[in-house]
């Protein structure tokens, strides 16, 4: 596949945006904690421990439903060395509001020790009562299938109160099974289905030191949750990790009794879903339930990987081809468009690099309009409909963990769903993600700062001079200057006194006087062997675009009387300059100052940078 970075800070480095790493902006509130069953070591406390959680690499996500639910509990060991043979804190519990972010209370507060690194040991659900370190696990009861998720964390290891927030990783310790259940021949419908997996193991122990599921209890019936789905049945069941080979899985209705055993070599692994389509025939005796095609066989996350058996095998592949032919031909656009953007209806980034290769993507974004850019750079992974990230990206209470992929339409890349940050696209656009803002003040963006009016009218040096643009083609964007090449040939042809072709430049006065209009003139050089310049004044009305902070309408009024006989051609040109849309006044840094871009809403492929006049004005960074 085609390796495509695009380097967006090649185009806003210059704007004083932040490099650094990423750093989560998920506020977290303090939490502590303090345990139970078996005698603690006292220790000295030093800085509060709170915890982030995230399950394979999803914070903020349980897959048994779309999320933690407010008053979930887990328990939590500190502890040091091997196992849990020097426990420091033992079973304390902590409690989430929803969103991920676990706390403890009163004295289930746990402090990091003065001095030395610690590791951290979680399970859901909490159990108040343990036998030893030892979980006691009951599936028999499916009808909260949450209360009977069991996950397991080992991963926050090595800290110390210096560390800052742990994040606990955690893994579904059981396995799952889902049915989708439809009528087949002879069957009106499903209304009443129960389904029981018969004569399985219903009970069993973790060992908290190792995450370890053993002494698979006693063995009975487990009528599985059934939700109705329009005419198909969804089936679920959380059941013990175990051979289930031969296993009778009995299907009941009102006009009776239909049963389907599990091939010889089933085994339903922890930490695996495992989901099959099956049609309940009720006149065909010698097959009364058909499995279409074969089990699919995945991670127990909300969404599908590339790990399927059999038949589905073939379509899961093809579907994830389509998702790569996606990728690559996004990795392939090539545009002129100013900037490359992910966007969505509550989530809006700019996209600093994207590594069809390494499969990898960068984002730039604000917490807030008035925040300070951060970057987030995740892995990402392929699946059927999109990407998953790894680990998602969590903003206030917007979370991506994953994006659905739509179809690919001129110059972006629809995106259908991304998390619980709704749809959109990703790709090339006319419009930047988030308003550009000052870095000491960050309530002004660079419009407000442009249009202040004691800026504007300061006395001095300049003649009310404010900013202007360079001859040099590099001032301007290749579609600009292919217009400034015909527009200097007309002065230098239809003009009289006038030269374009050597000399072509924009000029934007605000006048010391406020009663004096503020005028954009076009800068040409003298024709007929006289020295200096020519100036062809066109007066201009400045309006902030209270929607999007860094746009700035600029709206031709009079022209002077140097431009009679012209103003079609010079109305032409400016046009380009200054669209009706408005332009997105973009900072960037030229050595150690600061220029202005002023890039069209209308066609970002047109823009035109500007050297401010002030050297005082040069020191002030946006970003």
């Amino acid at each position: 596949m085609k390796k495509k970075k695009i380097n967006y800070r090649s185009i806003l480095r210059r704007s004083g945006m932040n490099s650094s790493k990423f750093i989560p902006l998920v506020a977290v509130a303090s939490l502590i904690f303090v345990g139970s069953c078996k005698k603690e070591k006292e220790t000295t406390r030093a800085g509060v421990v709170n915890f982030t959680s995230s399950i394979l690499g999803q914070p903020q996500t349980r897959v048994t439903g779309n999320s933690w639910d407010s008053g979930d509990a887990i328990g939590v060991f500190m502890k040091q060395g091997p196992g849990l043979t020097n426990v420091l804190a033992a079973n304390r519990k902590y409690t989430t509001p929803g969103n991920g972010n676990f706390s403890g209370s009163g004295e289930d507060v746990i402090s990091y020790p003065e001095s030395g690194s610690v590791d951290f040991i979680a399970y859901y659900p909490y159990q108040e009562i343990l036998s030893g370190n030892v979980l006691s696990i009951d599936v028999t009861n499916q009808s909260n299938q949450q209360g009977i998720d069991v996950l397991y964390s080992a991963n926050a290891v090595g800290l110390d109160k210096d560390s800052g927030t742990p994040n606990l990783d955690f893994t579904h310790q059981l396995t799952k099974v889902e049915l989708s259940v439809d009528a087949g021949s002879g069957t009106t419908d499903l209304d009443g289905l129960t389904v029981t997996f018969k004569n399985v193991h219903t009970t069993a122990t973790m060992n908290l030191a190792t995450g370890e599921i053993t002494n698979a209890g006693s063995s009975s019936d487990i009528q599985a949750k059934v939700t109705a789905q329009g005419a198909s049945q969804f089936v679920e069941a959380i059941l013990i990790p175990d051979d289930f080979g031969l296993t009778e899985v009995v299907f009941t209705l009102p006009s009776g009794t239909f049963t389907w055993t599990l091939p010889a070599n089933t085994n339903f692994e922890s930490g695996k879903k495992t989901t099959y389509d099956v049609l309940i025939h009720s006149d065909l005796p010698q097959e009364p339930v058909a499995v279409v095609g074969e089990a699919r066989i995945i991670d127990w996350i909300t969404v599908p990987v590339n790990e399927t058996v059999g038949v589905l095998n073939d379509a899961l592949n093809s579907e994830s081809t389509v998702i790569l032919e996606k990728l690559e031909d996004f990795a392939a656009l090539d545009t002129s468009y100013y900037f490359y953007n992910f966007m969505t209806e509550h989530f809006s980034a700019a996209i600093e690099s994207f590594d069809a290769v390494d499969r990898e993507i960068t984002l730039i974004y604000k917490e807030t309009p008035e925040s300070a850019p951060s970057v987030a750079t995740r892995n990402y992974k392929i699946y059927t409909d999109g990407l998953i990230l790894d680990p998602s990206i969590s903003v206030g209470g917007i979370t991506i963990d994953s994006i659905e992929l739509g179809a690919l339409d001129d110059f972006t890349l629809k995106i259908t769903r991304a998390g619980n940050a709704g749809a959109g696209a990703m790709g090339y656009m006319h419009v930047p993600p988030y308003a550009f803002t000052n870095t000491e003040d960050r309530s002004s963006s660079t419009v407000d700062w442009l249009l202040d009016s004691a800026r504007q009218h300061l006395g001095g040096s300049g003649s009310g001079l404010f900013m202007y643009t360079q001859h040099a083609n590099v001032s301007y964007s290749d579609s600009i200057n292919f217009h400034r090449a015909i527009f200097g040939e007309y002065f230098d042809n239809q003009v009289d006194g006038a030269k374009g072709s050597t000399r072509l430049v924009n000029q934007i006065y605000f006048p010391e006087s406020s009663s004096l209009s503020r005028n954009v003139q076009i800068s040409t050089h003298r024709d007929g062997g006289e020295s200096g310049n020519r100036f062809f004044l066109y007066g201009i009305d400045l309006e902030k675009n209270n929607d999007a902070p860094s746009a700035l309408k600029v709206t031709l009024t009079a022209p002077a009387s140097t431009i009679d006989g012209h103003q079609d051609a010079f109305d032409n040109y400016l046009k380009l300059n200054f669209p009706d849309e408005g332009v997105t006044v973009v900072p960037v840094i030229v050595g150690t100052t600061l220029r202005l871009r002023l890039v069209s809403r209308k066609d970002s492929r047109f823009w035109a940078e500007y050297v401010l006049n002030r050297p005082g004005d040069r020191t002030v960074r946006f970003d």
